[in-house]
């Protein structure tokens, strides 16, 4: 039973903690069992650490994503830079929790996310991503929502990308890439004008 795993996936052995990973898979496991999975990705053990996230990075589960993205405000860093991996593997999968997430996190955990949105390249976070940009104040924020607005080719970014160009001499550079990648006529004509 599930109880039975839970009990066995606290066990103080690393090797039968692995064993008991390496035998998940997407009938058995439910919230329990990947909210355990979640929090040995802050093993002490490496091993048990890596079978955890080879692990949720193979499993189809649909929630995976809603409970990683609980880890990302963590202050442990190798956390919440495993979680970002884990996130970015499952790419699209991952999408409706990251940007359910963002008005939740600190401006931390939004440029993180912000980062991984990008990575993962899809636009259907582009709205999000702007109304973000356009309510920040931090430059850290601004910038990964520039360049995560470039990465996506978000057309109907370029007019909010040229209004934040001329408020800090810190974002130039990197709205000028990300205009030059969305590459619509607008976009150039701007950079051409500048």
């Amino acid at each position: 039973s599930n109880d039975e795993l839970l009990i066995k996936m606290d066990s103080t052995d690393p090797a039968a903690k692995v064993e008991i990973i390496n035998q998940l898979n997407d009938e058995i496991v439910d919230d329990r069992i990947i909210k355990k999975l979640c929090n040995l990705l802050a093993n002490d053990d490496k091993w048990v650490r890596f079978s955890a996230s080879v692990k949720l990075k193979s499993l189809q589960y649909a929630n995976i994503p809603f409970i990683l993205v609980d880890l990302i405000p963590s202050t442990d860093i190798g956390l919440r830079n495993l979680a970002g991996e884990i996130l970015l593997a499952k790419g699209q999968e991952s999408l409706t929790a990251l940007i359910n997430f963002l008005p939740k996190g600190n401006d931390d955990d939004k440029k993180f996310i912000i980062d991984i949105i990008g990575l993962i390249g899809n636009s259907s976070a582009s709205k999000n991503i702007i109304e973000v940009l356009n309510s920040s104040e931090n430059d850290n924020v601004i910038l990964a929502c520039i360049e995560t607005l470039g990465n996506i080719r978000c057309e109907f970014a370029v007019e909010e990308i040229i209004k934040v160009y001329d408020n800090n001499e810190v974002f130039k550079p990197t709205a000028v890439e990300a205009l030059g990648k969305i590459g619509t006529d607008k976009a150039l004509k701007f950079i051409i004008s500048r």
